[in-house]
């Protein structure tokens, strides 16, 4: 090798790198789990083909909330949001509400709401029509792996982390239900 001390060197600021990485996921964890996590007030929910106002009642259930927001491509999350179905389905059992909640945009003039509405999911999408939600929770920091989480009927997060996407994460989230939250 030519240059081992520069192998060294990349090698080190790759470990150091990683490191703080790691420290700051932990550190924004820390600091959502001890904030509140609040649904903004303009929120449409689509059940199937309808566009409805988000019932009251939701905010003061426990649930998991999902959120999608405007830099992620949310064709492709609609396309994949049937992998949903079977958690809201089980989560019924335990009083935990499911809240798929989508950044609002539109697409070629659609409204978001209309766009999700004409595809017809066959499960239930909420859309936060005024792009509010990461401005009054700014401890949903702006990690897309932080924007999945379970929180109780206060609104304290007890679990970050989607379970759909991550076995371990499910584990865990399973875990807290047969505990109750």
């Amino acid at each position: 090798m030519r240059h081992p001390s520069m192998f060294v060197l990349i090698f080190a600021l790759v470990l150091v790198s990683t490191g703080c990485e790691e420290m700051r996921l932990r550190s924004q964890v820390r600091k959502l789990m001890a904030s509140k996590v609040v649904l903004p007030e303009k929120v449409v929910l689509i059940d199937g083909e309808e566009i409805l106002p988000m019932p009251d009642s939701l905010r003061e259930k426990a649930k998991l909330i999902v959120y999608v927001d405007s830099s992620s491509c949310v064709p492709c999350r609609i396309s994949k949001m049937p992998i949903y179905d079977k958690i809201i389905s089980k989560t019924a059992s335990f009083q935990v509400e499911v809240v798929i909640l989508l950044a609002n945009r539109s697409f070629s003039g659609i409204p978001l709401a209309q766009y999700v509405a004409d595809r017809n999911l066959g499960l239930p999408i909420y859309v936060d029509e005024d792009n509010v939600f990461l401005t009054q929770n700014p401890a949903a920091a702006p990690d897309s792996r932080l924007h999945s989480f379970l929180v109780n009927r206060q609104g304290t997060p007890v679990l970050v982390g989607d379970p759909v996407l991550s076995p371990g994460i499910a584990e865990l989230f399973w875990r807290v239900l047969q505990q109750g939250i």
